[in-house]
């Protein structure tokens, strides 16, 4: 018996690979959150991949140890540098909150000091825009603290 090949025109190769990238966008939309550790864990063998064949070909070891070891140390240091980073950038939002009224007010009196003056043959006067700039200042800080865990881990 002999075999015959299958072929298949341009239009229904061009369908089935849109219905396939259809597919998988929808399974990514889908599955969101969920993918994100599984990708940070390939950056992460991505990067770490060089180190870790560099150092089992050097030292002859099975890259099994070598991939433990790197991981441990790399997992100590993003632990340290999270609780050192993490208090101090506690520090700096909650320091920011409490100066930001004093901006604003530092801003008014520079504004009333200094809110006229000239560029060129232009006079610029920034009096009607106070009202605006302070305004500005107490919604960033009112609005600080619920802002800060969505611009740290974005």
């Amino acid at each position: 018996m002999e075999t015959r090949l299958l072929r298949f025109p341009l239009w229904a190769k061009i369908a089935t690979g849109a219905v396939v990238v259809t597919l998988f966008v929808l399974l990514l939309r889908g599955m969101g959150s969920l993918l994100s550790p599984f990708l940070w864990a390939l950056v992460a063998a991505y990067l770490l991949s060089p180190a870790v064949r560099w150092l089992s070909t050097r030292t002859n070891t099975r890259r099994f140890w070598w991939v433990l070891l790197v991981y441990i140390i790399a997992g100590f240091l993003v632990y340290t540098g999270l609780n050192v980073l993490v208090p101090r950038l506690a520090n700096q939002i909650n320091d920011l909150q409490t100066a930001a009224p004093d901006f604003a007010r530092n801003a008014s009196e520079w504004i009333e000091r200094n809110g006229q003056f000239n560029v060129g043959t232009f006079q610029v006067d920034l009096r009607p825009a106070e009202a605006d700039i302070v305004t500005w200042f107490s919604d960033v800080a009112s609005s600080i603290s619920s802002s800060v865990p969505e611009i740290v881990l974005g």
